[in-house]
């Protein structure tokens, strides 16, 4: 495995320059759909420059939510007047609101792409993404030929594309809005990369003039798969900027949430200097954590003692991304606005841990006489680091 991820770092490491493109990598925050999170305090705390966060269309097109007074498109204002920079992306809810993909002319598409353009009008983004992951939000029926051949999905995000740049739409320093597309997940994973909808998906998204950037995500089970899963897009489409709005290894540290606390020897002298049950699992250790926060340095202490929780994930998946032509990747920042939105709840059996992967473990942990939010073991050094491009090249602890 190391030798494999070693050749897929040297092979994005010797990829081809950018046509155009001379954007230095920028590691900003996530908040998907909890953009009420996103409070200046919390960006305070480590200078963030970028955030970024989706609208769910239906809740708006068909719902009560409105854009001019929407509370969590307000956070991301004020977050915005600042000094940070914006990217929002669509979610086209459509799955979930169990709605067909519009056909084209019709007067639901019309209330879509109007809808997409009043909330750059609103939002104000410096970087507009037209899709938030098109497999999971979109009914399977229209990600495949129709009748006539083309995939509704496909032909609905084309449309959309070209009819916001026909709109001329500004970036808030009036420069032309970059607009990304693409919204793959498991990239790396035979099933999607051959899927009929990817492969439709690929020639227009490595060619359109409506498009400088493409967007995936990447919640991976290994460093290998990430390098795989950047090298296939890299492949596919040579010449133009990647922005990658989620990524983790969650699937990975799935895999040890019914892991005994006392399983391997810094376990048991973990249980042993906190007085915890060693047959304790980390599962019910976190979920009563979640209850009953712990000091931060006792949850540093748990996680140092797991052997498949990495403390440099974070700087060395950045790494790989810098070196395969991502501008822009955004990570989990708060557990308020990543896994552990409802204050207090269990890690579910069989739910991955995406509390885990936060910057901040403000849920799970406190500072004892101190304000300051608990940290990440190891994330949040990186964070806090790659906010700063003279620090970002040092070299991993």
């Amino acid at each position: 495995m190391k030798r494999l991820l070693t050749l897929l770092l040297t092979a994005c490491a010797t990829a081809p320059a950018l046509a155009g493109s001379t954007a230095p990598f920028a590691l900003g925050a996530n908040f998907n759909e909890n953009m009420h999170a996103a409070r200046l305090p919390a960006l305070d705390a480590t200078g963030v420059k970028w955030i970024r966060g989706f609208l769910p269309a239906t809740e708006f097109i068909d719902g009560p939510r409105r854009l001019a007074t929407d509370p969590a498109l307000a956070t991301f204002r004020a977050a915005a007047a600042s000094g940070r920079r914006v990217a929002l992306s669509y979610k086209w809810d459509f799955r979930r609101s169990n709605t067909r993909v519009p056909a084209p002319d019709s007067a639901r598409e019309q209330a879509c792409f109007a809808w997409a353009l009043e909330v750059v009008r609103v939002g104000r983004p410096d970087l507009l993404l037209l899709i938030n992951e098109v497999f999971i939000d979109t009914p399977e029926e229209d990600m495949l030929p129709g009748t006539d051949g083309a995939i509704p999905m496909v032909r609905f995000l084309q449309r959309l594309a070209a009819h916001v740049a026909a709109a001329g739409l500004k970036t808030p320093a009036g420069a032309p809005l970059p607009v990304g597309c693409g919204g793959f997940t498991r990239i790396n994973t035979p099933a999607m990369q051959n899927h009929p909808a990817t492969r439709a998906f690929l020639p227009w998204l490595a060619s359109s003039p409506h498009l400088t950037h493409v967007n995936f995500h990447m919640h991976q089970n290994s460093l290998a798969e990430f390098a795989a899963a950047l090298a296939f897009m890299r492949q596919q489409v040579p010449g133009r900027p990647f922005v990658i709005t989620e990524f983790s290894l969650v699937w990975a540290l799935g895999k040890g949430l019914d892991e005994a606390l006392g399983a391997n020897d810094a376990g048991r002298a973990f249980a042993a200097r906190y007085h915890r049950d060693p047959a304790l699992t980390v599962r019910d250790y976190l979920s009563a954590a979640a209850q009953k926060p712990v000091p931060e340095v006792e949850l540093h202490a748990l996680l140092a003692s797991r052997t498949w929780f990495d403390p440099q994930f974070l700087e060395k998946s950045c790494r790989l991304m810098e070196q395969s032509g991502v501008t822009l990747a955004t990570y989990a920042y708060l557990q308020e606005s990543s896994g552990l939105e409802r204050a207090g709840s269990p890690i579910r059996p069989g739910a991955p841990p995406w509390r885990l992967n936060a910057v901040f473990q403000e849920r799970h942990a406190f500072v004892p006489e101190s304000d300051r939010l608990a940290v990440n073991l190891g994330f949040h050094d990186t964070f806090i680091r790659r906010q700063s491009p003279s620090l970002s090249k040092q070299k991993l602890p």
